[in-house]
This record gives C-alpha cells, structure tokens and sequence, in this order.
C-alpha cells in the first residue's frame, strides 16, 4: 500500500489493522440484497458532544427519542471522526477515505468559495455508489463541502438537494455570516411557505421525503442537521445573521436546549418510521465533538478543533429493527467505516481499489486496534487503553488550544526524543477525561505509540 492511501496532509486517521477473523453478522447474500435492501436514514449532527446524551451520560438532560436508537440499537462507545472539524470529517464520511485522497484538508469557508480545495472529483460518494445501485438519494440539510458547480450535491450524487452549502446558516434569518440566503432547492433558492427554525425546516423535508417515497424503491437520506451548532438560537428568538453578536450569556445551558429541541426533532421521525413500518436502517453521528459543554474553561477547550477525546470521539449508533440487537461496544471504530458498510448492506459494488471495503460496522468483529490522526501538525495515536497526543512547537491556535487553555506542561525534556514535539500521555482506562498527563512517567509507551505513528508513513 502505498504512502498516499494512509496520510492525509492536516487530517488523517490509519487503521493499522483489519482482523481477518472477523465474521459479518447475518450478511445477506449479493442475491438476497436485491430483494430486500433497506432504506437508509443517515443522521449527522453537528458540533454535538457524547456527554449531553443520557445514552452515554446518566446525568444528561433527557434525550429520550436519540437514547430510544442508541439503547435499542448497536452504541458506539469509542467511535471516532477523522477530524475535529466539520468539512474534512464529513468528506471522509461520504466517500471513505480521509483528506490525502479526498482533498478536503480545512473548513470550506463562503468567504474563500473557489479559493480552497474541495472534494476530490476523481471519488465517488455514498450517494453516487448507492444511486448506481438503484436507490433514490436525497441530501436535506448542511452540505460543507464545495461551492464550485462540479460540486454541488447534485453532482455528487444527491438526486434531491434541498439545504444549504455552506458551514452554517442562521437559524432563523437563513442567510450565512456574510449576510447571503442560504437555503436552496437543487440549484434554485429554496423559500419556504413557513418560517421555521432551521431544525424543525429540515424534519419537515425530511418527513415528506420519506412519506413520499416508493415502498418498493429503498432510499438512501442523509438529514443533516445544523443543531447544534452556533449561534445558540431557539424557536423564536430573534435572528443573528447578518452583523449581530452572539448571545454571551448562559452558552451551555443553550447549548443544551439546542440538544434538546433536536431530540425533539428525531422524535417527529421515529414517529413517522414506526408508521411506515417500513425496512429501514438509520445511522446517526456527529461530525465532530462539542465547541462547548462543560463545565469548567479546562474542559471546555477539549472538545471541537483538538485531538482531545471530547474533539473526535463522539455520539454514534445504528437502529435496524428485527436485524441488529441492543449491543454496546467499546471497540475502535471510525467514520471511515460508513462508505463501505451502506455500500455492503446496498449490495453496492465498490471500486476495486478501495482500500477498506472489508470492513463494516455490521460486522461482530473486535474493530481497529489501533488509529492515528494529525490536525494542523498536531498528532496523535491510540491503541489499547493509551493515547497519545504530540504537539508541535509553534505559536499556531491549535498548538495553544492544546497547551494554553489547559494545565498541561510542555516536556521540553522529551521533545528531542520526539522530532521535537511535546508529548502528552493519557490512559484512558483511568483517565477518561485526559486530566491526568503521564508522559514523563510512562516513557516507554509513549515511545511504542511514537512508533506506530512513523511506522504508518
């Protein structure tokens, strides 16, 4: 294999492994899959944090209709994102290979259109390997990656697109920071008959797709919501863009009601599936974690835009009635993960060249045993219950959003051993929270997942 199918310039995540003793769990055959393929109901969130589920945190605010999937289904204790941010993290989602072959390296920004990089031409989507497969595809919400033509979700394998291009819109005013309506209807603006919090927009388009859909035609949905993402903002309130300031006060118990009002959301929807009774496999995650949901300013800056935990590990599950049980795992899995199995449960044929078509989430396997990422030079690595995280020295945001925002010490005494990056070391197993730094006291460990790190180039 060679150097380009692991690294990815400012985002990268590398399975060192693929168990071949995995075994697929009830993998209908190529000929069964033409008979009976589900419909799919893929769900991303954004900027949303495992902790603010009671799925994952019995001390959450009730979010009973998200915790009804994830505690009826297949919940992801250890599932990771490739990138802290949200455009490379949902390239990699969508074609299954992260930024050295999708190119989608940084935040697509409106201001910048054209400007940038965006998704490789030369890939194919989910949609597009689904759509040649024989399902209807259909992106309603947040796209975030491209705003050349050749790029629009239309031309990426999307046959309906109603939602907006860019990183975010207000949620009530529709227009992006630059003061631009958003929304839009394949390639015309979408006006809605209603005025509606963006959320609660997007459920309803959602609903109508699926009420409106052929029994005898599966679908392939991904609703992706903006919630919640900031500015912090609920059903009426007075809208932001373009040139207000966002509210300062009380941003995490907004932040939570965000939560909420999608959980909200996700109930108008299994009310509609449960009508239907239809056979349809939903998926929801979040691009990335949290920008804001802790307590304390330490714990705060550990989430979105850092190799921390509450940055990439996040809030992930499957619910297919009658096909997968109530499981938990806390095995390594990856978003990586997504393109090959929707293709598989599809009976999608994938390009031969792909490289991790053998691997899927439906499948009862150990999962990855060991993942690496790096993020605007900042790297890290887990295997088993350690991880670390290698800092580089410079004056950049993410270095200080790693160092100076937190009560880390930089090991100026380990750096040379480590191409002069500053170390971190945590055990997870202990240390969930990446509190408690042991760098200086577990040298050798910290030189094995080094190793893993070069090993990989």
């Amino acid at each position: 294999m060679t150097k380009n199918n692991y690294f990815t310039g400012m985002v990268l995540i590398v399975f060192l492994y693929v168990l071949s003793a995995c075994q697929p769990e009830n993998r209908p055959s190529p000929e069964r899959a033409k008979d009976a393929r589900p419909s799919i109901l893929f769900i991303v969130a954004d900027d949303l944090g495992k902790d603010v589920l009671r799925a994952y945190n019995p001390a959450a605010a009730a979010t009973p209709h998200l915790d009804f999937w994830a505690n009826h289904g297949r919940k992801f204790n250890n599932f990771y994102v490739t990138s802290p941010v949200c455009s490379p993290s949902r390239a990699s989602m969508l074609t299954g290979y992260a930024s050295d072959m999708n190119d989608v390296d940084k935040i697509l920004k409106p201001s910048l259109a054209g400007q940038q990089p965006e998704l490789a031409s030369n890939l194919p989507t989910i949609a597009s390997t689904l759509k040649t497969s024989g399902y209807v595809t259909a992106l309603i919400g947040k796209w975030h990656l491209g705003y050349r033509p050749e790029n629009h979700p239309r031309q990426r394998g999307f046959d309906l697109f109603k939602g907006f291009l860019a990183g975010h819109i207000d949620y009530i005013s529709h227009v992006d920071s630059q003061g631009e309506f958003g929304l839009m209807d394949g390639e015309e603006a979408w006006i809605p008959e209603e005025r509606k919090h963006l959320t609660q927009l997007l459920t309803d388009e959602a609903i109508t797709f699926i009420q409106q859909s052929d029994r005898a035609e599966p679908y392939f949905l991904m609703l992706s919501y903006a919630t919640p993402h900031r500015p912090y903002l609920l059903p009426g309130e007075e809208a932001i863009f373009p040139g207000k300031s966002e509210r300062d006060k009380d941003q995490a118990e907004r932040y939570t009601a965000m939560v909420q009002l999608l959980d909200e959301e996700i109930g108008r929807l299994q009310a509609v599936l449960e009508a239907r009774n239809e056979n349809t496999l939903v998926v929801f995650i979040s691009d990335n974690g949290a920008a804001i949901n802790a307590p304390t300013k330490e714990e705060r800056f550990k989430g979105k835009s850092t190799l921390f935990e509450g940055g990439i590990n996040v809030p992930a599950f499957l619910y297919w009635p009658g096909k997968i049980a109530a499981t938990s795992s806390s095995e390594f899995f990856s978003a990586l993960d997504l393109y090959p199995t929707f293709s598989e449960i599809a009976g999608a044929q994938m390009d031969s060249s792909f490289v991790y078509k053998n691997f899927t989430l439906t499948d009862s396997c150990s999962g990855h045993e060991a993942l690496i990422w790096s993020f605007h030079g900042v790297q890290a690595v887990r295997k088993g219950s350690w991880k670390a995280i290698f800092i580089p020295n410079n004056d950049s945001k993410i270095t200080q959003r790693h160092f100076n925002f937190t009560s880390f010490s930089k090991h100026e005494e380990l750096a040379a051993s480590f191409d002069g990056y500053y170390p971190l070391l945590f055990n997870l197993a202990a240390d969930p929270g990446e509190s408690n730094d042991v760098a200086l006291e577990e040298k050798t460990k910290l030189q094995e997942l080094r190793e893993i790190y070069q090993n990989s180039k």
